[in-house]
């Protein structure tokens, strides 16, 4: 077996506390071989139990491994056998039922204890004892106490590990009696509720059985407790690593009195192990690494035996495949304790078969684990916006960077973890062009340093604002897991320009006003297109002759576009919907020499008011603004569409507006501050 498993030098420096061979004379030799031997054996037997696929059924399993007490030492068997075997009908008898009361008790505090853990510490705080349910015990953590003596009696130090989330346990008891005696069995399941940062399970099982005979000559029982937990993290950090851990512990004890004689039989065999897993750029798990510690302890003692304890610890790293198979595995060492006597080195083949055993468990477990993670973070588009494990980030981010018609420019691209928002090694891929736009490469790669880089490229007509082109990254992979699919990036909707344009020359009152605006406009959800500019207006007298009205005066006012709804038919725009609202103008009317004095100049708003009468019956006040349409589309250089308006304001004056709509650029330029 050893050339078939290459040594990781490195791991088997790191185990400690010596990795020289054991010293052991022939009959310690036979005793660690005959314990090792059994310890392999047993771990076959809760490989076996923790296969099966259906919880009711491996209850069942491992409640008839129990009673068959092939699990107890040679010695202590005939005394297990006379305590147990009058019983074993009722047992039998009783365990559905009692299974029955501990998985409806388990629901209920599933319901009721959904994110909230029912356990409490005593005066040690490594000790959790349970609350709700003192009788029968309930089987949390099952490992040893690290201070009991050998030679005391037998207990279970309930050490709280690791918790994903909150633990959940329903109990159930029964107890019989018959002309052979009594017998009572308990049971307790337990679950842990695994948060949102994991996935996995950790799942615990729990029996009593205590047995009494009629006439009292044999009495004793015993408690057994398994625990199967593999939890991983289900995101991978941006260097692709998934770190949990995974455990199978068991922990057995019978105590049987017979004569006034007590005979008390424990076995502890528990298999822990720290996962890391690596994930690929692909967001595939290519290999976890594991560290792994066996724990093997029998103890037997009392009705006439010789005190007995022994101990064996091995540690031993190991890497897997995705499957759970074995590509490497470091020489193990083991710790041999007997009695209160501890020696450490490297054993020979046994102590290698049962490192092998305990690693073979840990990859089944393992690969349950890593399977399920791998699953949900290759599934992105199953989970929650939130709770999918990475992120596409694009820069300059989506609708911000205006592209003229026809010209391209560079988006950068990359990978990053949720939680952390830490940009990660991949590729992104399977590119599609959104409504006109077109970006390529097809398919490239990104780093932290180096972001993938795409060059998009505008169509000729840009379309609806509200809806600008882009393109869509379908696939990214990455170590830190999949993107969702369509990430959307669109160009931001252009940056228009209104240049206004107006003459109005009164009839009645006799002025000739200019006036002229160039007002900016950004594209809004709720309103479209908006802005606000200056508009500078003059007014000078159009007639001088005696006993008329003439105006003048200049200034500047304000010019706002409330909304710009673009219409559209077949994708491209056919008309612009502005809604204008200009400032008051301020102007003065005076009465030229007639007869006598003049009366005094008085204020006016001559070319505001003039072109308010004209279309007051058509201002909109839920958008604030006379509606704007009509407009001829252009689409010539930065010319989108020009408007003129005439009219004779209801005989009172001339006007000639002109209205033109342009693409923002560098050239457009505000009118001078002085006037139009």
């Amino acid at each position: 077996m050893l050339n078939l498993i290459p040594v990781i030098v490195s791991a088997q420096q790191t185990i400690k506390p010596s990795d020289k061979p054991l010293l052991l004379n022939a009959e310690q030799q036979r005793d660690i071989h005959d314990h090792i031997i059994e310890s392999i054996r047993l771990q076959s037997m809760w490989m076996t139990l923790m296969a099966e696929p259906i919880s009711e059924k491996r209850s069942r399993f491992f409640f008839e491994q129990i009673l068959s007490n092939d699990w107890l030492s040679p010695a202590v068997r005939p005394a297990f056998d006379r305590m147990l075997t009058p019983h074993l009908s009722n047992l039998r008898t009783m365990f559905p039922q009692v299974e029955q009361q501990a998985r409806k008790e388990l629901e209920r505090r599933q319901q009721t204890l959904p994110n909230t853990s029912w356990l409490e510490l005593d005066e040690s705080p490594a000790v959790v004892q349970p609350v709700s349910y003192p009788s029968p015990l309930t089987f949390k953590r099952f490992f040893t106490s690290a201070h009991a003596a050998p030679n005391r009696d037998p207990h279970l130090t309930l050490v709280d590990g690791p918790m994903g989330g909150a633990m959940h346990t329903g109990g159930g008891s029964m107890t019989q009696s018959s002309d052979k005696g009594s017998s009572t069995l308990s049971m307790t399941l337990d679950t842990l509720a695994v948060d949102n940062e994991h996935v996995g399970s950790d799942d615990g099982y729990g029996f009593g059985i205590d047995t009494e005979a009629k006439d009292k000559s044999v009495s004793g029982g015993g408690k057994f407790g398994m625990r199967i937990r593999a939890v991983v993290l289900s995101c991978p950090t941006a260097e692709g690593i998934v770190s949990g851990d995974a455990k199978l512990t068991v922990d057995l004890s019978s105590s049987v009195t017979e004569g006034g004689q007590t005979t008390i039989s424990r076995k502890v065999e528990s298999v822990t192990a720290q996962t890391e897993g690596q994930v690929t750029d692909e967001a595939r798990l290519k290999e976890i690494r594991v560290d792994v510690t066996l724990v093997s302890e029998m103890t037997s003692r009392g009705g006439g035996l010789v005190n007995h304890a022994t101990a064996v610890r091995a540690m031993v790293k190991a890497v897997l495949d995705p499957g759970g198979g074995i590509l490497q595995m470091s020489a193990p060492t083991c710790t041999v304790s007997q009695g209160t006597h501890g020696i450490s080195g490297v054993l020979g083949g046994d102590c290698l078969s049962m490192a092998r055993k305990g690693v073979d468990i840990i990859a089944y477990l393992a690969k349950k684990a890593y399977g399920e993670a791998e699953e949900k973070w290759n599934k992105p588009d199953d989970q929650q916006n939130g709770n999918e494990c990475v992120k596409l980030h694009f820069t300059p981010p989506t609708k911000t960077e205006e592209v003229a018609p026809g010209q391209s420019t560079d988006v950068k691209a990359e990978i990053r973890t949720v939680k952390s928002a830490q940009p990660t090694w991949g590729r992104l891929s399977e590119i599609e062009d959104y409504r006109g736009g077109h970006a390529s490469p097809a398919s490239v790669g990104t780093a932290p340093q180096t972001p993938a880089v795409f060059r998009f490229v505008a169509p000729s007509d840009l379309g609806d604002p509200n809806d600008p082109p882009g393109f869509y990254v379908n696939k990214g992979t990455s170590r830190a897991g999949r993107i969702k699919s369509k990430n959307l990036w669109q160009m931001a909707a252009p940056s228009l320009v209104l240049e206004f344009d107006s003459m109005i020359v009164g009839t009645v009152q006799y002025g000739k006003s200019h006036a002229r605006a160039v007002v900016p406009l950004r594209y809004t959800r709720e309103r479209g297109y908006v802005g606000q500019g200056p508009l500078y207006y003059e007014t000078v007298p159009s007639l001088m002759a005696p006993c008329i009205v003439i105006v003048e005066g200049k200034g500047t006012t304000t010019f706002d576009v409330t909304a710009g709804l673009p219409q559209l038919r077949n994708g491209a725009v056919v008309d612009y919907g502005l809604f204008i609202r200009p400032g008051d103008t301020d102007e003065i009317a005076r009465v030229t020499p007639c007869k006598g004095p003049p009366p005094p100049p008085v204020l006016t708003s001559f070319w505001s008011g003039l072109f308010n009468i004209t279309r007051f019956g058509t201002f909109n006040w839920q958008l604030a603004g006379f509606p704007m349409n009509g407009w001829t589309i252009v689409n010539q250089g930065d010319v989108l569409a020009t408007k003129i308006m005439t009219t004779n304001c209801g005989k009172l004056c001339k006007e000639t507006t002109t209205m033109t709509l342009k693409r923002k650029s560098r050239s457009t330029a505000q009118p001078a501050g002085g006037g139009p």
